[in-house]
């Protein structure tokens, strides 16, 4: 797989112009961090990048077609166990896989609780267990670590890491502590 290219993408919603000639390119096998001003685009190219969004003009070339991704919304079927939130998108992933992430992320009591019963900051660990544990060849995350305290965003941070070494992995977020926690290289789109 190679490198992931956004050459003069042009986005606008109505009036409003989002993305305006960008070009990045997101090296395989690294982690690129993203950062800029709120609404400035981020969450959009994240989304142009998935093909959930059309770009209005521009070319996206070499995005793999297994893509796993965390959202600012957890995005989890609250009526479902945790571990059935995992279950349905990991189908061959391990029992004891999903267990030891689980209890790696301190969920362990919880694996069977439905989500709805959750902290947000136990659901977003759910929704960044499920991304990790599929099965991709690119991880697209925005802004995975945001209202998680200090020593359960090293944890985690610590659980990614080790899980996508050697993997493409895209991350929106507003603290360069997070691209440099993750070893990435920072984009900055101001």
């Amino acid at each position: 797989m190679g490198n992931i290219i956004l050459k003069n993408i042009y986005k606008s919603f109505g009036e409003k112009e989002v993305l305006k000639d960008f070009s990045a390119e997101f090296p395989a096998g690294e982690c690129s961090g993203i950062m800029g001003k709120s609404g400035c685009g981020k969450s959009t190219m994240l989304n142009i990048i998935m093909s959930v969004l059309p770009q209005d003009k521009g070319d996206v070339l070499n995005v793999p077609e297994k893509i796993a991704a965390v959202f600012q919304e957890d995005r989890l079927c609250e009526d479902f166990s945790a571990y059935t939130n995992i279950r349905l998108v990991c189908p061959k992933e391990k029992k004891e896989e999903i267990i030891s992430a689980f209890e790696r992320l301190g969920l362990g009591e919880s694996i069977h609780k439905k989500v709805k019963e959750l902290s947000g900051g136990m659901k977003r660990r759910v929704a960044i267990i499920r991304a990790v544990l599929s099965d991709w060849d690119l991880l697209i995350m925005d802004e995975p670590y945001k209202g998680l305290d200090e020593k359960t965003r090293k944890d985690v941070i610590d659980f990614v890491v080790g899980k996508t070494r050697g993997k493409t992995v895209i991350m929106v977020t507003h603290d360069e502590e997070d691209i440099k926690d993750m070893n990435g290289r920072k984009i900055d789109l101001w």
